[in-house]
């Protein structure tokens, strides 16, 4: 059993993937034939930011470039399955990719937020 696939079941365990429909593991094929996982929650990772890193680790050339050469300022890396998971529940993304020991923790934060503006429809009316 390889590295990445040790990794992704302890994630998968300890995340309750499957299970929960919050947290999200999306597969994708990163440098032509390389597994990856990428682990995030709903709503609370920057979809425009996701996106436009997993479009980079797919066109990668090559699984290193994917996950080491990542095109975001706040990247940090780790092997432990308890952090990573710690990570997740943080709001982090997490980047897993085949033949690499290590995964891609990406702090792009997101927090859904509510308007100042009193609500039309939540108005109190006086009477």
């Amino acid at each position: 059993m390889s590295r990445y696939q040790q990794m992704t079941e302890e994630l998968d365990a300890l995340l309750c993937i499957g299970t929960s429909f919050d947290v999200q593991r999306r597969k994708l094929c990163v440098a032509g034939s390389f597994e990856a996982s990428f682990y995030s929650i709903a709503g609370l990772l920057d979809d425009r930011v996701s996106e436009r890193l997993l479009a980079f680790a797919v066109s990668a050339p090559t699984p290193e470039q994917a996950l080491f050469n990542l095109p975001y300022h706040d990247v940090s890396f780790s092997s432990d399955p308890t952090f990573l998971a710690e990570s997740l529940l943080t709001g982090r993304g997490v980047l897993a990719v085949d033949g690499i020991d290590c995964a891609a923790v990406i702090d792009a934060k997101s927090y859904p937020l509510r308007s100042v503006e009193e609500p039309e429809n939540d108005r109190v009316l006086r009477g």
